[in-house]
């Protein structure tokens, strides 16, 4: 029971620390396309 318990927690711990990358990541993207269109304009 407690080694479910365990490897559920890793599991959420990865997945949140995915969900944030990907959220880091379109920061990122929008951030240069920003850039971009400063630029381009």
């Amino acid at each position: 029971m407690d080694e479910m318990k365990k490897a559920w927690k890793v599991e959420k711990k990865k997945k949140s620390a995915y969900a944030a990358m990907l959220l880091l990541m379109s920061g990122v993207v929008e951030l240069l396309s920003r850039v971009v269109a400063a630029y381009a304009y």
